[in-house]
């Protein structure tokens, strides 16, 4: 027994047992299943109580069934109801980084695995907080379905995580950042590269905006005066005769509020009639 002293990890105070289990599992992967039942009360030895429960378990038939055992034991085993409302109420970490990535993964498949839900179900829960969730979805949808199988699953998220790496939706990572409400304060050094270059971006834009904008508005029209050619800069085409070379204020074609006449204003008008009175 010495010999795997160092190597068969040994179940911590504090420590679950569904997260110890995969650990011990791969750690005795060589042994023989009797020997994997028989080395539990050694390896589980944080108190007397858990020791002697871990001797129970070690009566179960197989190693499953002895740690299925253990876990209700020394964990408590959930109700289904409690185990699928926890399961659909997990929330996503508030970045996105491929290690929180890996972490809400594993935490949606073992909350999956308890709610007893199918992989499918568990690949819709993990890709809800997912940037692009939709598109992934629509390109993984003939494997996403109630066959599903945990192989597959873990293969859906090499996608998911290789998009992460690359960059694929980072400007949606960062607006979106997993649908939550604000980012943390440790932005990661990509993120604010991508937030700076997002911003320029942004400025760029406005800037040739504008730049359109004032094109527009001043144009410019030429025209010769004593064999020399002048230039001169107007506002927009007047919006009355649709010329350029003028204003609807300087229009020929304006008309006279007062005697409805053209081509001069109300306060310097000569006709002695308002267009709304008769004469005397």
């Amino acid at each position: 027994m010495s010999q795997y002293n160092l190597t068969i990890p040994h179940l911590l105070p504090g420590q679950k047992v569904r997260d110890w289990r995969p650990l011990y599992i791969a750690a005795t992967a060589l042994l023989k299943e009797p020997q994997q039942i028989g080395f539990l009360p050694v390896v589980v030895d944080r108190t007397p109580a858990d020791q002697k429960w871990a001797a129970e378990a070690a009566k179960q038939e197989t190693l499953e069934k002895a740690l299925d055992e253990l876990e209700v034991r020394l964990d408590g085993k959930k109700t289904r109801f409690v185990a699928l409302t926890d399961f659909f109420n997990l929330k996503s970490p508030k970045m996105l980084t491929p290690t929180s990535l890996s972490s809400f993964f594993f935490e949606a498949l073992e909350a999956g695995k308890l709610a007893d839900v199918t992989f499918d179900i568990i690949a819709v829960k993990f890709l809800e907080f997912v940037p692009g969730a939709t598109k992934i979805f629509n390109d993984n949808e003939d494997k996403i379905t109630p066959k599903m199988e945990e192989a597959q699953l873990i293969q859906l998220f090499d996608v998911v995580k290789e998009k992460v790496c690359k960059g694929d939706n980072h400007s949606n990572a960062i607006s979106q950042v997993f649908h939550t409400v604000e980012l943390e304060e440790n932005v990661p050094k990509w993120a604010e590269q991508l937030q700076a270059e997002v911003s320029a971006l942004k400025t760029s834009l406005n800037t040739l905006s504008s730049t359109e904008s004032s094109a527009t508005e001043e144009k410019a029209f030429f025209y010769r005066k004593n064999g020399k050619s002048f230039k001169k800069k107007t506002a927009t085409p007047c919006s009355i005769c649709k010329k350029d070379n003028h204003s609807a204020k300087n229009c020929f074609k304006r008309v006279c509020s007062k005697c409805s006449g053209v081509g001069h204003d109300a306060d310097k008008c000569a006709s002695r009639y308002n267009k709304n009175k008769k004469r005397a």
